[in-house]
């Protein structure tokens, strides 16, 4: 079998090196002339993205480019800590660590074992077009070229073209009236431990921050921002701009939120985010989509990169395992949908709760964040996100 794969974010090279590793040959087809591993901003990796590195062989490699994350710790407007929870005991819990890694890094280091395991990747490849002839498919691209294999998997985030080719009628990504912004920074605070991440619920907005052993402070907020603008919009709104209104969005909160908002280094990254609504079926013939493709969430639940990471050994697995590419897409959806969904739905609440401003509604939240995060209901829910497990060497039936 041979796999035509579209997109090489997290979701393309995962299934890849998971294909790979199931003895199944794939190419990636990359529509960007090529990646800037500059770009973007992090991801939080927790153990069940992680464990996934496990499978692929790679868990060291990805764990020794990143920083390990082993609590979070929740404040509220005045800077009071009103909950935390803790992962020292992953590696026991679960089998591996939550890390924080740049997106650019973790790319990177996947592409490397793309080309380390000399599978194909192409870029400046637009898919244009797709035909199912039952026995094959083809994707077809703008620069008039096209490649032929058993089936294809698109994994070209939560603005899919194959999804639009593959499902014209399917939900459009749904906005979520957030608004993102992020970066890195230094300040001269000092009385704050690394490896841990300090979340901020600020009088008008949300804002988290983690510094590292060296003193940088990677930092994203979430504010609200009820109509929706395009990236192209925000990109617009220069550093300067978006930093006046930084610091009057945050000129009521705790002293070292301003620092981080007002540091000169900062160079603002945002983002519009949404998340997609439930498809009823995430396959067609020999088609299948994967990751943001078919599920993406919001970041403010941070298992955007993990879910992604999980789908593409999920799919490999039944690609291995069943008799036929329809069999495993049938089979791949009815092992990752109910999981998929109830994240999704998830970070939209965690995202609602960000901007509230009404003192009852923000006294209920924090009241409900606490019991949450009460040791035996945070531990079921950390077993729930924390503890999937692929079991790649067990045979699906």
């Amino acid at each position: 079998m041979k796999a035509i794969i579209i997109g090489c974010g997290i979701a393309g090279p995962v299934l890849a090196l998971a294909l790979h590793k199931a003895g199944i040959d794939s190419e990636i087809f990359e529509a960007q002339k090529s990646l800037d591993d500059d770009a973007g901003l992090f991801h939080y990796l927790s153990p069940n993205g992680m464990n996934v590195y496990n499978v692929l062989g790679i868990y060291d490699k990805i764990f020794n480019l990143g920083h390990i994350c082993n609590k979070t710790i929740l404040n509220d407007e005045n800077g009071n800590s009103f909950a935390s929870f803790d992962e020292d005991n992953s590696m026991n819990e679960f089998g591996a660590n939550s890390i924080m890694i740049k997106r650019g890094v973790l790319t990177k280091a996947l592409r490397e074992e793309i080309i380390d395991k000399r599978i194909e990747l192409h870029f400046n490849k637009k898919l244009k077009d797709i035909e199912d002839l039952g026995n094959k498919v083809i994707a077809y691209f703008e620069d008039d070229t096209s490649a032929e294999g058993d089936f294809l998997i698109g994994c070209d985030g939560i603005h899919s073209h194959t999804r639009k080719i593959l499902m014209p009628d399917a939900p459009k990504p749904s906005y979520t009236k957030l608004v993102m912004a992020g970066g890195y920074a230094r300040i001269p605070s000092k009385n704050h431990r690394n490896s841990m991440i300090y979340a901020n619920y600020c009088k008008r907005a949300y804002l988290a921050y983690f510094i590292l052993p060296s003193g940088e402070v990677w930092w994203w907020n979430a504010q609200s921002y009820p109509e929706e603008p395009s990236k192209a919009d925000l990109q617009k709104i220069t550093d300067k701009q978006w930093q006046k209104h930084m610091i009057e969005l945050y000129n009521e909160d705790s002293s070292i939120i301003k620092e981080i908002v007002q540091s000169d280094e900062n160079d603002f990254m945002k983002y519009p985010i949404s998340d997609m609504p439930p498809l009823d079926t995430w396959y067609k013939g020999n088609v299948c989509l994967i990751g943001d493709a078919v599920h993406a969430t919001s970041p403010t639940n941070g298992q955007g990169a993990a879910m992604a990471s999980e789908d593409g050994v999920t799919l490999a697995k039944c690609l291995r395992d069943m008799e036929s590419s329809q069999k495993a897409f049938e089979k791949f959806q009815e092992l990752r949908k109910e999981r998929v969904d109830k994240i999704v739905k998830f970070g939209r609440r965690n995202g609602d709760g960000y901007f509230l401003t009404h003192p009852v509604k923000k006294w209920f939240r924090n009241t409900m964040i606490r019991i949450m995060t009460s040791p035996i209901i945070f531990y079921r829910m950390k077993k729930d996100f924390f503890g999937y497990d692929v079991k790649w060497d067990e045979k699906i039936g």
